[in-house]
């Protein structure tokens, strides 16, 4: 019912989403690819599609038909340093996601995985023939490199493997079963482990090992490595934000969508169709559909002018509330679209009384909680809904969202 009062308020549509093809019966048996890839196969500068894809690949069932090659992406963003604007197009590089609902966990670049019926171990499972963009294969030495010569190289990573890797302070056992199957086992129950995959930005498990090797010390010598980068040495080099995850390293393979081929400093940043993307549509098509996004550096306070002078095709991040009205009245001019979407947390703004504040008498006051149910009374919720957000926010307590299946 609360989806459906938001379809009729206007400020949100129907939750569709494509679905994944599970069955194995539905993968393709040929396969296409975009006009421009299909030059390159020609030329003999890059392999026939069907040899570029996983044995296994990704197949999307689209929402209403399948698509068409060609256009452009146009967004705005700070430039290298905007890592959540970058994170828009690396999203597709996660082991698993979850579906439109956030309840249900899917497969994406791994091919699936098994938790134990303890909780104490789960393994992952790749796609066979998976590759980066680059060509090179995508296998279990991602994981085993990143696991071991860097997550545990104490130079590299002082505070050691991220939190979601420790149970009660125990590091996982990690086994490589072989070059597609993985295994992380801990004496007790690691319930969050999985889900630290299909987060927006999920832990680190592995990184393209065959690049960062010509890095590493440990298999590249360090004069070597020294002579083609600048630095005092490679674990200086190694470490820097844009050679592990940066949105400005061109020479670093990736399994997104799209690739970076602009070299900062530019004002303007080109991504370009991964060729060895492993997903396609029920038709064979291999995907993206879009040849390419365009991402224009920009001041934050001059993304929503641009965005409402047309020269953005999809844009969310830095457009505030504040640019409402001025995005529907140049959508009269420009021909935008402006949708208002609904946050993933119930409030936008949120008192947090301290408990623990050191004045003895504010600390007592503040664990009253005759206290902090008069100060939320006291709060006009209906004025800030008017000033702040031109009267279209619901006025609600910072809780669970009634479109949420925990809401009770």
């Amino acid at each position: 019912r609360a989806q459906s009062d938001l379809e009729k308020s206007g400020l949100v549509g129907k939750l569709e989403t494509p679905n994944i093809a599970t069955d194995s019966a539905k993968v393709p048996k040929t396969f296409s690819e975009a006009p421009g890839l299909a030059e390159l196969v020609k030329a003999g500068k890059l392999p026939p599609v069907a040899e570029r894809l996983p044995s296994e690949p990704m197949v999307i069932e689209p929402l209403r038909s399948v698509g068409q090659y060609g256009g452009m992406w146009r967004r705005g963003f700070l430039g290298p340093g905007d890592s959540e604007n970058g994170n828009r197009l690396r999203s597709s590089d996660k082991l698993i996601f979850f579906d439109a609902t956030g309840t249900e966990l899917r497969p994406n670049v791994a091919k699936g995985w098994e938790v134990s019926a303890d909780g104490k171990s789960t393994t992952i499972f790749l796609r066979k023939g998976m590759k980066w963009s680059d060509g090179a294969p995508f296998t279990t030495e991602d994981f085993r490199f990143f696991w071991q010569d860097v997550a545990n190289n104490q130079e590299l990573s002082p505070s050691g493997p991220g939190v979601e890797l420790l149970v009660d302070g125990e590091l996982p056992k990690v086994e490589i079963v072989d070059k597609l199957t993985i295994r992380y086992s801990w004496s007790k129950p690691n319930p969050y482990f999985i889900e630290s995959q299909a987060r927006a930005a999920p832990l680190f498990l592995f990184r393209p090992a065959h690049y960062l090797k010509t890095l590493h010390g440990k298999y590249t010598p360090e004069e070597e490595i020294l002579a083609k980068h600048k630095g005092s040495r490679w674990v200086n080099i190694f470490r820097r934000q844009d050679v592990m995850y940066g949105n400005s390293n061109v020479d670093m393979p990736t399994l997104n969508p799209w690739v970076l081929t602009t070299v900062p400093p530019a004002q303007r940043f080109t991504f370009v169709r991964n060729p060895y993307f492993h997903r396609i549509d029920r038709k064979g098509q291999q995907l993206p559909y879009i040849d390419e996004v365009i991402m224009t550096v920009a001041a934050p306070n001059l993304i929503p002018a641009k965005a409402g002078l047309g020269e953005a095709d999809l844009q969310s991040r830095f457009l505030k509330m504040r640019d409402y009205t001025f995005l529907r009245r140049s959508a009269k001019q420009s021909g935008i679209r402006v949708y208002l979407w609904v946050s993933g947390s119930c409030s936008q703004l949120a008192l947090y009384p301290n408990l623990n504040a050191k004045d003895d008498e504010w600390r007592m006051l503040m664990r009253d909680v005759r206290f902090r149910r008069a100060l939320s009374l006291a709060i006009d919720r209906e004025d800030l809904n008017e000033s702040v957000y031109l009267g279209l926010a619901k006025p609600s307590n910072n809780t669970v969202m009634e479109l949420s299946e925990l809401y009770k």
